[in-house]
């Protein structure tokens, strides 16, 4: 039996087989302590600070992590801080049995720097067919340097599995409300697309989250798509696009309908943009 214990913002301790596991925690060197939490600006969460003696016996840290607001210096440039945190951090998730790292939202040089003084396990970057950022650079990068891709948000914060076709359904403090995309005009264009995705994913004979999945993991044997869900019924249709095997034509189709032409709005407002490190584009 596996038990998992949430801890604080993406952190979790997993424990099953005798092994307890530490996954995704970001440890303060200066503190000597793990801190958790995630967001940015007004969204940004403060997790507790942890010592690692309460935590009991850790078998190993699988994956130290540093979010992008841990990575900006004041002005919200992820400059020499974010490399500074890569050398100090990783010294301290050593001695603590954990000597992976990982970055999130980063930009290609970035992850160049980072990687050159500690080498990095994974980068953690939006990527869906209507968030293409991380093709400028980002995505090559990381299978060059050998750094597996992990591609949050890859159904688009759920608006491509089909659901979401009003977001006065929405709770007040839900993200989505503040990001372009599914505001005003932008939203009722981009409700446009879905009926065409639904069209090839019929065709095809799989859901439209399946659909969309199958086409992330198609972009390259690097990429881990992480898809959030609270129901095991879309668990576990989200799980069965990892064995598609769908058409090139099927592909050409998504990437024909939703790309960077055809997708209102950007993908975060300009506050959250200024605050992270990911090469964009002026209109996306």
């Amino acid at each position: 039996m596996v038990t998992l214990t949430h801890i604080g913002g993406p952190t979790a301790l997993v424990e099953f087989a005798g092994w307890r596991l530490l996954t995704d925690p970001t440890f303060d060197p200066a503190g000597g302590k793990y801190k958790f939490g995630w967001g940015t600006g007004s969204t940004k969460t403060a997790g507790p600070a942890i010592d690692p003696a309460d935590l009991g016996p850790i078998d190993a840290v699988l994956l130290t992590h540093d979010h992008h607001e841990d990575n900006l210096d004041a002005a919200g440039r992820a400059l020499l801080p974010q490399v500074d945190t890569v050398v100090t951090t990783a010294a301290g998730a050593k001695r603590l049995g954990g000597e992976t790292r990982g970055l999130s939202e980063v930009s290609a040089p970035t992850i160049r720097r980072a990687h050159a003084v500690h080498p990095l396990t994974a980068v953690q970057t939006e990527y869906s067919l209507w968030s293409r950022n991380a093709e400028l650079a980002a995505l090559d990068t990381c299978r060059e340097l050998g750094i597996a891709f992990v591609a949050f948000s890859p159904l688009a914060r759920g608006f491509l599995a089909g659901s979401l076709r009003d977001t006065s359904v929405l709770p007040p403090k839900d993200i989505r409300l503040n990001m372009p995309r599914f505001q005003g005009e932008n939203f009722t264009r981009n409700l446009a697309l879905l009926d065409g995705v639904a069209a090839i994913a019929r065709d095809a004979g799989v859901t439209m989250a399946q659909a969309v999945l199958a086409w992330v993991l198609n972009r390259g044997d690097h990429i881990v798509p992480i898809p959030g869900t609270t129901k095991l019924a879309h668990l576990e249709e989200n799980a069965g696009a990892a064995d598609l095997h769908l058409s090139a034509g099927v592909m050409s189709r998504l990437d024909a309908l939703i790309n960077p032409d055809t997708v209102s709005g950007r993908r975060y407002n300009d506050t959250v943009l200024a605050e992270i490190d990911t090469e964009t584009l002026d209109h996306y």
